[in-house]
């Protein structure tokens, strides 16, 4: 916790703005004995008392103690003496300054410098109104200074993060009905039924297919007339395959790009060649 200043006092430093002190209605030109109407006109308080032992006695915020707040302008009281003393005191670590009424016949502030519990000794023992007593938060009827909750407000909580939903259980693909079977097959047993013949090859499709359709009985050459008509068509099938690699092999960029090229060109020449005699072969 920590106090700030609610009333300022006027400490009669600045030349613009002096502080004029009033004793039944009449403006003060000695301060000596006046301590209460010095701190009340420093405040610009309101209310009377009749000293300032009594206005200390009456006093609702009374601190008796050392523990005089940091850095803000604080009513500091003695309640020894006939009448009581008070004077305004700034703390700033050990150190203290007070402003109080003058022990001379003067119309200015006594000022006091020094270590906390010295200076206060020293001030009750000069006046003549004993130890220290306290400390006030108000004089007469006004707040001079009040309480700051400067704790840190408590940080929320973080919120749990939700639990991840499980992934759903696949369903079981339902086993195969013998039924299906039967009624699929028509009454046939697997055994009967036609199994697919693996997919040629693209390349392998268009030359073999050819040179296959050329012994379907449609007609019938000679063997020599045959092995050059498969080589003739063989060579031109090879040329149109190889065509566009060599195209694009000529009009390479780079030697590198030339490379690639060239070698894609033999491996089809070679893929086709060994199709070739693979087939006439077969026939």
């Amino acid at each position: 916790m920590s106090w700030k200043q609610k009333l300022s006092p006027n400490l009669d430093n600045d030349p613009n703005h002096p502080l004029y002190v009033y004793a039944g209605g009449s403006l003060l030109y000695d301060w000596y004995g006046w301590c209460l109407a010095v701190v009340a006109a420093s405040y610009s308080a309101s209310g009377s008392s009749y000293s300032a032992k009594t206005a200390w006695q009456s006093n609702s915020t009374q601190h008796r103690n050392f523990s005089i707040p940091y850095e803000v302008y604080v009513p500091l009281w003695y309640e020894g003496g006939e009448y009581g003393h008070v004077v305004i005191g700034y703390r700033k670590g050990d150190q203290i300054t007070v402003w109080s009424s003058p022990y001379t016949h003067k119309a200015t502030f006594q000022v006091f410098s020094g270590e906390l519990h010295e200076t206060l000794d020293y001030i009750g023992r000069v006046y003549g109104v004993g130890a220290y007593t306290g400390w006030t938060e108000t004089v007469l009827q006004s707040r001079v200074i009040e309480e700051v909750n400067d704790t840190p407000a408590p940080k929320p909580e973080p919120k749990p993060e939700p639990e991840p939903e499980p992934e759903p259980t696949p369903e079981p693909e339902p086993e195969p009905d013998p039924s299906d079977d039967d009624d699929n097959n028509n009454g046939k047993d697997s055994d009967d039924m036609a199994t697919p013949e693996p997919t040629k090859p693209i390349d392998q499709q268009l030359v073999g297919g050819i040179i296959e359709e050329a012994g379907d009985g449609w007609f019938s050459p000679s063997p020599t007339v045959r092995l050059v008509a498969y080589l003739l068509g063989d060579a031109l099938l090879i040329g149109g395959l190889l065509t566009p690699t060599i195209i694009s092999m000529l009009n390479a960029e780079s030697p590198q790009v030339f490379g690639e090229y060239l070698a894609k060109a033999l491996l089809e020449l070679g893929t086709c060649i060994l199709m070739v005699f693979k087939l006439i072969k077969k026939k």
